[in-house]
Protein backbone atom coordinates (compact mmCIF):
# COMPACT_ATOMS: atom_id res chain seq x y z
CA UNK A 1 0.00 0.00 0.00
CA UNK A 2 1.28 3.49 -0.83
CA UNK A 3 1.20 6.02 1.96
CA UNK A 4 0.05 9.58 1.42
CA UNK A 5 2.24 12.69 1.55
CA UNK A 6 1.77 13.49 5.25
CA UNK A 7 2.48 9.93 6.37
CA UNK A 8 5.53 9.83 4.10
CA UNK A 9 6.90 13.11 5.55
CA UNK A 10 6.39 11.88 9.10
CA UNK A 11 8.06 8.61 8.26
CA UNK A 12 11.02 10.33 6.59
CA UNK A 13 11.48 12.47 9.69
CA UNK A 14 11.84 9.35 11.83
CA UNK A 15 13.49 7.06 9.27
CA UNK A 16 15.82 9.26 7.22
CA UNK A 17 18.26 6.54 6.08
CA UNK A 18 17.56 4.92 2.74
CA UNK A 19 16.60 1.33 3.29
CA UNK A 20 15.63 1.75 6.92
CA UNK A 21 12.31 0.49 8.17
CA UNK A 22 9.95 1.51 10.91
CA UNK A 23 7.13 -0.40 12.50
CA UNK A 24 3.75 1.18 13.05
CA UNK A 25 0.48 -0.09 14.44
CA UNK A 26 -2.56 1.01 12.42
CA UNK A 27 -5.98 -0.29 13.42
CA UNK A 28 -4.34 -2.96 15.55
CA UNK A 29 -2.15 -4.31 12.70
CA UNK A 30 1.63 -4.12 12.47
CA UNK A 31 2.86 -2.45 9.31
CA UNK A 32 6.43 -2.35 8.05
CA UNK A 33 7.17 1.08 6.61
CA UNK A 34 10.15 2.03 4.50
CA UNK A 35 11.56 5.46 3.76
CA UNK A 36 10.01 5.57 0.28
CA UNK A 37 6.56 5.65 1.84
CA UNK A 38 5.50 2.10 1.13
CA UNK A 39 3.93 -0.08 3.76
CA UNK A 40 3.14 -3.75 3.90
CA UNK A 41 1.61 -5.90 6.58
CA UNK A 42 4.15 -7.61 8.75
CA UNK A 43 4.13 -11.26 7.85
CA UNK A 44 5.02 -13.35 10.86
CA UNK A 45 5.26 -16.42 8.66
CA UNK A 46 8.24 -15.25 6.60
CA UNK A 47 10.94 -16.74 8.80
CA UNK A 48 8.71 -19.72 9.55
CA UNK A 49 8.34 -20.48 5.83
CA UNK A 50 12.10 -20.32 5.35
CA UNK A 51 12.56 -23.16 7.83
CA UNK A 52 9.60 -25.12 6.47
CA UNK A 53 11.28 -25.07 3.04
CA UNK A 54 14.56 -26.20 4.57
CA UNK A 55 12.95 -29.10 6.44
CA UNK A 56 11.11 -30.20 3.28
CA UNK A 57 14.41 -30.03 1.36
CA UNK A 58 16.08 -32.31 3.89
CA UNK A 59 13.17 -34.76 3.67
CA UNK A 60 13.28 -34.45 -0.12
CA UNK A 61 16.94 -35.47 -0.08
CA UNK A 62 16.47 -38.42 2.26
CA UNK A 63 13.29 -40.00 0.84
CA UNK A 64 14.43 -40.61 -2.76
CA UNK A 65 17.72 -42.17 -1.69
CA UNK A 66 15.92 -44.37 0.82
CA UNK A 67 13.79 -45.89 -1.93
CA UNK A 68 16.61 -46.07 -4.47
CA UNK A 69 18.67 -47.89 -1.84
CA UNK A 70 15.84 -50.32 -1.16
CA UNK A 71 15.42 -50.96 -4.89
CA UNK A 72 19.11 -51.59 -5.43
CA UNK A 73 19.36 -53.83 -2.37
CA UNK A 74 16.34 -55.87 -3.50
CA UNK A 75 17.36 -56.23 -7.14
CA UNK A 76 21.13 -56.03 -6.85
CA UNK A 77 20.93 -53.73 -9.84
CA UNK A 78 22.58 -50.46 -10.63
CA UNK A 79 21.47 -47.20 -12.17
CA UNK A 80 20.58 -48.69 -15.55
CA UNK A 81 18.21 -51.18 -13.92
CA UNK A 82 16.65 -48.40 -11.90
CA UNK A 83 16.08 -46.26 -14.98
CA UNK A 84 14.58 -49.27 -16.83
CA UNK A 85 12.19 -49.85 -13.93
CA UNK A 86 11.09 -46.19 -14.13
CA UNK A 87 9.42 -46.93 -17.49
CA UNK A 88 8.58 -50.61 -17.04
CA UNK A 89 4.80 -50.11 -17.30
CA UNK A 90 2.29 -47.34 -17.92
CA UNK A 91 1.94 -46.47 -14.24
CA UNK A 92 5.69 -46.04 -13.75
CA UNK A 93 6.00 -44.13 -17.04
CA UNK A 94 3.22 -41.77 -15.97
CA UNK A 95 5.02 -40.95 -12.72
CA UNK A 96 8.33 -40.55 -14.54
CA UNK A 97 6.84 -38.25 -17.19
CA UNK A 98 5.11 -36.21 -14.48
CA UNK A 99 8.40 -35.63 -12.64
CA UNK A 100 10.23 -34.78 -15.88
CA UNK A 101 7.64 -32.18 -16.91
CA UNK A 102 7.53 -30.75 -13.38
CA UNK A 103 11.33 -30.51 -13.43
CA UNK A 104 11.23 -28.62 -16.71
CA UNK A 105 8.67 -26.21 -15.25
CA UNK A 106 10.89 -25.83 -12.18
CA UNK A 107 13.89 -24.92 -14.34
CA UNK A 108 11.92 -22.16 -16.06
CA UNK A 109 10.61 -20.91 -12.70
CA UNK A 110 14.12 -21.16 -11.25
CA UNK A 111 15.69 -19.09 -14.01
CA UNK A 112 13.06 -16.33 -13.77
CA UNK A 113 12.88 -16.16 -9.97
CA UNK A 114 16.65 -16.44 -9.44
CA UNK A 115 17.17 -13.43 -11.69
CA UNK A 116 14.31 -11.50 -10.05
CA UNK A 117 15.55 -12.02 -6.49
CA UNK A 118 19.29 -12.23 -7.12
CA UNK A 119 19.72 -15.86 -6.06
CA UNK A 120 23.27 -16.71 -7.07
CA UNK A 121 24.55 -20.03 -8.43
CA UNK A 122 21.12 -21.01 -9.71
CA UNK A 123 22.71 -23.74 -11.85
CA UNK A 124 23.44 -25.71 -8.68
CA UNK A 125 19.70 -26.18 -8.23
CA UNK A 126 19.53 -27.81 -11.67
CA UNK A 127 22.38 -30.12 -10.61
CA UNK A 128 20.51 -30.87 -7.36
CA UNK A 129 17.38 -31.63 -9.42
CA UNK A 130 19.26 -34.03 -11.67
CA UNK A 131 21.39 -35.57 -8.93
CA UNK A 132 18.91 -35.92 -6.10
CA UNK A 133 15.49 -34.96 -7.37
CA UNK A 134 12.82 -32.33 -7.62
CA UNK A 135 11.73 -33.10 -4.05
CA UNK A 136 15.09 -31.70 -2.88
CA UNK A 137 15.91 -29.01 -5.43
CA UNK A 138 12.58 -27.15 -5.40
CA UNK A 139 12.24 -26.60 -1.63
CA UNK A 140 15.97 -25.81 -1.41
CA UNK A 141 15.55 -23.10 -4.04
CA UNK A 142 12.43 -21.80 -2.27
CA UNK A 143 14.48 -21.55 0.93
CA UNK A 144 17.20 -19.48 -0.75
CA UNK A 145 14.64 -17.35 -2.58
CA UNK A 146 12.86 -16.65 0.73
CA UNK A 147 16.15 -15.55 2.27
CA UNK A 148 16.71 -13.16 -0.66
CA UNK A 149 13.16 -11.84 -0.40
CA UNK A 150 13.60 -11.10 3.29
CA UNK A 151 16.93 -9.41 2.61
CA UNK A 152 15.32 -7.30 -0.14
CA UNK A 153 12.49 -6.33 2.23
CA UNK A 154 15.03 -5.17 4.81
CA UNK A 155 16.80 -3.04 2.20
CA UNK A 156 13.62 -1.64 0.60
Amino acid sequence: MKLGGTAKRILNAFVPDYGAEAFLIVNGEWLILNCEGYARKRNRGEVFMRYVYLIIAVLGAIAPYFFVGRFMAATGGGLSEFLSAAVINDAATTATADVLVASLAFWVFLFVEARRWGVRYWGLFVVANLGVGLSFALPLFLYFRQVQMETADKRA
